[in-house]
């Protein structure tokens, strides 16, 4: 039976995946990280990058696949907070929230209430009349190069950077996890072809690129760039930010409920 893996169709994710024939015999999920984490939760997938977030709900099934994971030491260019107004000033405004986000959405609502001392409404999904909207993935990117973006959205804060600031700390959005139940070779197996993707796609992720942009349709400029700002194995710094994160979400749960407005079908035009 092969082995359900996930994936989460962004560019920043290309140097997991473009050399498919390492995986073996596998099954492919592709969906956004809210919802593969979803999938996760109801059995449907048996390894995969997902959401940190996520990572902490399913820790009673699923453990860490080596050392790999999603993480930027600075700007992460693709979790971009657009905002009419200074974040500091968001108090009782509207927040759209994109639906795909599980990790950066709570990343944000830390920054706002925890360190900006600040309590928006927040909305699932998103559209043109919000005060402010977070974006994720490769829908970041491309809103980040739309014609008049700046003048209607002049406050544009990458959640990555921010983080940095705050914490002092790269930030994990991501990370590769395996059921515990799966066969050992099995995750031996997986370890050993996402090791030799991220060796083989080199210091330019040229490899990774050329995959993404024939299998996608489009190419982001700077690409190699963008890719190197992500850090693919974690290590002890991104291992210290997961802790803080984790604190720092349970603490904030005591006496913190942002308020919801009613959710709102995606209806941004650029």
């Amino acid at each position: 039976m092969p082995v359900k893996i996930a994936e989460i169709p962004y560019l920043n994710c290309a140097p997991f995946y473009w050399r498919r024939e390492a995986f073996g015999d596998c099954e492919w999920v592709s969906a956004s990280p809210r919802e593969l984490g979803r999938k996760a939760a109801r059995g449907g997938l048996d390894a995969g990058p997902l959401s940190l977030v996520d990572s902490f709900a399913l820790a009673e099934d699923f453990e860490p696949l080596g050392n790999f994971g999603i993480a930027s030491g600075g700007k992460a260019r693709s979790v971009l907070f657009f905002s009419r107004v200074p974040w500091e000033e968001l108090g009782g405004l509207t927040v759209g929230l994109t639906p795909d986000s599980a990790t950066s959405s709570e990343l944000l609502k830390l920054i706002l209430s925890e360190w900006k001392r600040a309590r928006p409404a927040y909305r699932e999904g998103i559209r043109n009349g919000d005060s402010a909207w977070l974006l994720i993935g490769d829908a970041a990117l491309k809103a980040a190069r739309a014609p008049g973006i700046g003048s209607l959205y002049p406050h544009v804060y990458d959640l990555g950077e921010e983080w940095r600031k705050w914490q002092g700390l790269p930030f994990v959005f991501a990370r590769w996890l395996a059921g515990k139940r799966l066969d050992r070779s099995v995750k031996g197996r997986l370890a050993s072809a996402l090791a030799g993707n991220l060796e083989g796609a080199g210091r330019d992720f040229g490899p990774a690129l050329d995959w993404f942009e024939k299998s996608a349709g489009w190419a982001e400029p700077g690409g190699r760039d963008y890719l190197a700002g992500f850090t693919y194995r974690l290590g002890r710094p991104e291992e210290r930010s997961i802790s803080l994160f984790r604190d720092i979400m349970k603490k904030s749960l005591v006496g913190r409920a942002p308020r919801l407005v009613s959710p709102h079908p995606a209806a941004l035009t650029l």
